[in-house]
């Protein structure tokens, strides 16, 4: 593959993210937030708060997770989004019997420690 139909690749995939993204169940984007949440939450371009508990991953931020986790039953062609109930405890998610298995365990985790502990995971940086 020369450079040419590279970059015509990447602004293929490129277009694609965008498109589920604008698909995507829950808006793109951070609603009701105590004002602690908004000064101390670090922005990630993968990952975003709606509400106060439940953390969105976008289609982009599920395909980087997938290249670090080659066995992932998640579909990189849409978003996935994880609710917690202040105790930490994962209450309700958009994962589907289908997807559902280790990698959206992981995947909830990192929500969780993002939400919780402002740890980033590490296919987000």
């Amino acid at each position: 593959m020369n450079g040419s139909q590279l970059g015509e690749t990447q602004g293929a995939v490129a277009r694609l993210v965008s498109v589920a993204n604008s698909h995507a169940e829950e808006p793109f984007g951070v609603q009701a937030m105590s004002s602690k949440q908004k000064s101390t939450k670090v922005p990630n371009p993968y990952l975003s708060l709606v509400g106060t508990r439940k953390v969105r991953v976008n289609a982009h931020g599920i395909y980087r997770f997938n290249k670090s986790w080659p066995c992932s039953e998640l579909r990189s062609d849409r978003a996935y989004w994880f609710e917690f109930e202040d105790n930490k405890d994962l209450i309700d998610t958009n994962v589907s019997e289908i997807d559902d298995g280790r990698a959206a365990s992981s995947v909830a985790d990192d929500c969780r420690s993002w939400l919780f502990d402002d740890i980033e995971p590490q296919w987000s940086r």
